[in-house]
């Protein structure tokens, strides 16, 4: 799988040639193909994702599904753009939006309940990584979002070091490896929830193949590389031979 997490870094002109291009180099039948545009490039996207296996994505949802919340996007209302899976938790979010566990666990499971996969992002800090606590920061963010869920479901994990997101390089193979067996090791005691995990930070065509041969890594969660048509392809590429 490789998710394509444009932010807010392509403007509506963008839109129309990124996609005419990507079609002209990537097999469009694919259907391990992710993109997150912004909630006002939803339809415009949709557009482009019509005659292809690609698969639409949001940014963020709303943690109710009340028809009365000023300023948010409910569940209801991105099922009606087409999407199918959505990002939440990520780290901008949790730092900027002050998103708490908690909220991040409600959107979860709203997502859930309306038939939405979540794609959910976890990762620690400098700080918290050079303290040696890695494991416990995201033993404590798995924690809160899969007790009390409903029995059968699936997760996605996107594992993102914050340190990492926006760098200019991803951290090292091993400690990535590391990371991914601990979530492995905490997912082993939800037995009744599949899940996959992907690994998000500054991913580029340079680094994509090793990173995807880490043992347990599903795929990727591209931020500005996934809104660069050649370097989207060469990762795509490297996805396919793993």
């Amino acid at each position: 799988m490789i998710f394509a997490n444009f932010k807010t870094m392509m403007r509506i002109e963008d839109v129309a040639f990124y996609f005419s291009e990507l079609k002209k180099q990537l097999n469009n039948e694919n259907s391990h193909v992710v993109f997150f545009p912004s909630f006002t490039h939803l339809p415009y996207v949709q557009h482009h994702l019509a005659d292809t296996n690609w698969a639409l994505g949001a940014q963020n949802m709303a943690d109710d599904v009340v028809p009365n919340y000023t300023g948010e996007i409910t569940a209801e209302l991105l099922k009606e753009q087409g999407v199918k899976y959505v990002l939440l938790g990520h780290a901008e979010r949790r730092l900027r939006c002050k998103e708490t566990n908690a909220v991040v666990r409600k959107k979860v499971e709203v997502a859930l309940q309306q038939k939405l996969q979540p794609v959910v992002c976890i990762g620690e800090g400098l700080s918290c990584k050079l303290a040696g606590r890695t494991q416990a920061f995201l033993r404590r963010q798995i924690s809160a979002i899969c007790k009390g869920l409903q029995e059968s479901c699936e997760i996605i994990w996107a594992y993102e070091p914050i340190y990492a997101i926006g760098a200019k390089t991803s951290p090292k193979q091993e400690d990535i490896a590391l990371a991914v067996r601990y979530i492995q090791r905490c997912m082993a005691k939800y037995k009744n929830k599949s899940y996959k995990i992907l690994y998000g930070g500054s991913v580029s065509a340079s680094t994509a193949h090793e990173i995807l041969q880490i043992q347990g890594v599903d795929g990727l969660l591209l931020g500005r590389a996934g809104t660069k048509v050649e370097e989207l392809v060469s990762i795509v590429r490297a996805y396919e031979s793993k």
